[in-house]
């Protein structure tokens, strides 16, 4: 409870407050009614901290507020971050101040975190904290952290990301029929490839750097990857592309690969923007559930495709 007791204040001789006594309970509603220029916004001013009363006293339950020095009047909270996450303020959390019914959002300037502790001084209020975690697909899964902190209060509060199921990461997207070139010339539809269980697409710009780092991370999960070989179609343009030294490997450590043919001139464009990727970036993977049906899919290179690869099928 916040308790009143004969505020008086003065400015430049004229007097605005006068013996002011009232009190304030939890969970009321409390409504300062007068006119113009009489005293409304310094008595708040003041409850606040803003103000200094003239004479009386203020209370907030068993402490003086008006006795409190300057250091004491503030809040703070004391933020303790996980180890195994690098943590920048706009990027991947943020706090904010109710205010007026809107949260606003804090500007930090050099506050950083020291053995995964920052102390960060506030004015009492309501605040919540926002924390963001990008997800391979793009997604981001944001969590909420709601509190208030009173004068002279230190709250611990830990940052976490929210978790992410592998569900979570995972699209359902039809994918428009098409057809790829087996060696003798003859074609085979998309559908037909897809229609048992779930599939990696994979097309390849062989001897290209993001090409080579997916050939190798499934390389070096060679046993992982030789159970699922046969639901692993790789697409390149031509069969000199079979012949480069690190897809040749590839090849003869995994064995049983399907191997399909496409010129890249269509077909990268509209399956890629079809899975809402860069269809510009090459390797194009994409991983189905049952015919014709995209449930992720990734271009260019991104460190762990071969660990998501493994998880997905």
């Amino acid at each position: 409870m916040i308790t009143v007791k004969n505020l008086q204040k003065s400015f430049d001789g004229k007097q605005v407050l006068k013996d002011i006594s009232m009190s304030f309970r939890p969970g009321e509603c409390n409504m300062l009614i007068g006119a113009s220029g009489s005293g409304k916004t310094v008595l708040l001013n003041m409850l606040i901290g803003l103000t200094e009363p003239d004479s009386g006293e203020i209370w907030y339950g068993n402490e003086e507020f008006t006795r409190m020095s300057e250091t004491e009047k503030k809040a703070s909270i004391l933020l303790k971050a996980s180890a195994d996450t690098q943590w920048k303020y706009f990027q991947n959390w943020s706090i904010a101040k109710l205010e007026a019914g809107k949260y606003i959002t804090r500007k930090l300037e050099a506050e950083n975190f020291r053995d995964q502790v920052m102390k960060l001084p506030l004015e009492a209020g309501n605040y919540r904290i926002l924390t963001s975690n990008r997800l391979p697909n793009g997604n981001i899964f944001a969590a909420e952290y709601y509190f208030e902190v009173q004068i002279g209060e230190m709250k611990r509060v830990e940052l976490a990301f929210r978790n992410a199921n592998l569900e979570d990461m995972l699209e359902n997207i039809s994918i428009p029929e098409f057809t790829l070139r087996k060696e003798d010339g003859s074609t085979v539809k998309a559908s037909e490839l897809t229609a048992d269980g779930k599939h990696i697409l994979a097309f390849l710009e062989e001897e290209k750097e993001p090409t080579e780092h997916i050939l190798n991370e499934m390389m070096e999960q060679e046993e992982a990857f030789s159970r699922y070989a046969k639901r692993i179609i790789f697409v390149v343009k031509s069969k000199k592309a079979l012949e480069t030294p690190t897809l040749s490997r590839t090849l003869g450590k995994l064995g049983n690969i399907q191997i399909l043919y496409d010129d890249f001139s269509e077909l990268i464009n509209t399956l890629g923007r079809r899975m809402y990727v860069d269809p510009d970036k090459l390797p194009l993977i994409i991983v189905t559930n049952g015919s014709l049906n995209g449930i992720y899919a990734t271009s260019g290179y991104n460190v762990g495709t071969g660990d998501m690869l493994l998880r997905l099928l």
